[in-house]
């Protein structure tokens, strides 16, 4: 094997490994709530030794974080490539059924966020202040680019 096939499959291996501890952490969170899971617990549903979730996630909190990150990446792609020149009944129809579907693909995703919400989302409020507000912002600005263009009604796109 070459360095660069082993450099390849180690790879693959630290993906697949991140992955499986997320999808763990997504159910235990959900199941058990943060405070009630620990980190042995989720490295017992990844079946990794717990050292090896220390190793990618450095605590509970940044684990928890990435799960809200992947939640939220999951949740915003599936309008990130919108653009002025599109429908907005199209665009707008599409993401509301593409939400509906990862609602029913992960359905622990949308139980983690309302439960995050509920609280205040105390978790995200760094979140919220920064990458979601620009976020916002430039899918607000094509917003009121279809308006300009009567593409739709005037409404407040923020």
């Amino acid at each position: 094997m070459s360095d660069k096939d082993s450099a390849q499959k180690t790879g693959k291996i630290r993906e697949q490994n991140r992955k499986n501890i997320l999808a763990a952490a997504e159910d235990s969170f959900v199941k058990n709530g943060f405070k009630g899971t620990s980190m042995q617990s989720i490295a017992d549903a990844a079946e990794l030794p717990k050292a090896n979730v220390l190793y990618y996630f450095k605590s509970k909190q940044a684990l928890y974080l990435a799960v809200l990150d992947e939640i939220i990446r999951r949740w915003d792609e599936s309008i990130d490539d919108m653009s002025e020149g599109d429908d907005p009944a199209e665009v707008l129809g599409n993401y509301i059924r593409a939400k509906v579907d990862l609602a029913i693909q992960y359905p622990n995703a949308s139980k983690i966020f309302a439960l995050e919400i509920i609280q205040g989302a105390p978790n995200l409020q760094d979140h919220l202040r920064s990458n979601l507000r620009a976020w916002v912002r430039d899918k607000s600005k094509i917003i009121q680019s279809w308006i300009d263009q009567g593409k739709m009604n005037a409404v407040d796109p923020e």
